[in-house]
């Protein structure tokens, strides 16, 4: 299956708490991106490092909810459209900040500049600017650290299409995490053709949820999400 059947298929919501469909459910977004928030081969169930975080912290709570797994430039603006939204695993960038309220973090993660292999590694983030060119996915986290920082950045709908414009030539470089690249090169089989160059971000990645969302139930959320 291609990234691109896979986005597809995953724009309905396609996993539900037992609770989905009262009024008092909260609408999860987030993207399928493992090992922290992915799709299992079975097409409904959602899994993850912080997939499961999340769902034994809204058990504990007593909180109803219902997880939608889609594209991460619109997991984000339904988070920050809907009401009774939240979105995961996301980075708490400057630009963010006034858009949600910021739960907890649910997981973690490494930015990297994965390039060709054999291309030259750069020593710091110095050296990419100047036109050089990072493919990042639509909306996400790292390619927005990049572009606040004066990069060079040029966005597109997946990994893939990131990982194959490089090894193209159609940019220098990819900004993904550690976890993320490592998956999608493992996925594509290109683990000899691409690699990890230098790491220039650590991030948390949190809950966070649109502003309507009772401020009682993101104190619950809280809560339940202390270690």
């Amino acid at each position: 299956m291609t990234t691109r059947k896979v986005v597809t298929a995953c724009a309905a919501v396609l996993a539900f708490h037992a609770y989905a469909g009262t009024n008092d459910t909260l609408v999860l977004y987030t993207e399928n991106s493992a090992p922290n928030n992915y799709l299992a081969e079975d097409g409904k169930t959602v899994r993850g490092i912080a997939t499961e975080k999340i769902e034994a912290a809204f058990k504990k709570a007593g909180i109803p909810y219902a997880i939608n797994v889609t594209s991460w430039s619109r997991a984000l603006n339904m988070a920050k459209m809907q009401a009774n939204a939240c979105v995961y695993s996301t980075a708490k960038l400057p630009e963010r900040e006034s858009s949600f309220q910021w739960v907890a973090p649910v997981a973690q993660s490494d930015w990297y500049l994965w390039g060709k292999v054999g291309s030259l590694k750069p020593v710091s983030l110095d050296e990419v600017r100047g036109g050089k060119a990072v493919c990042s996915l639509l909306g996400d986290a790292p390619g927005r650290f990049l572009l606040a920082d004066g990069m060079k950045v040029v966005s597109s709908e997946s990994h893939e299409i990131c990982a194959r414009n490089v090894l193209r030539g159609f940019a220098d470089y990819w900004a993904t995490s550690l976890l993320a690249g490592t998956a999608e090169v493992t996925r594509l089989g290109l683990q000899d053709q691409i690699v990890p160059l230098i790491q220039f971000h650590h991030q948390d990645l949190y809950l966070a949820c649109n502003p309507a969302v009772p401020k009682a139930t993101v104190e619950q959320m809280k809560a339940a999400l202390q270690p």
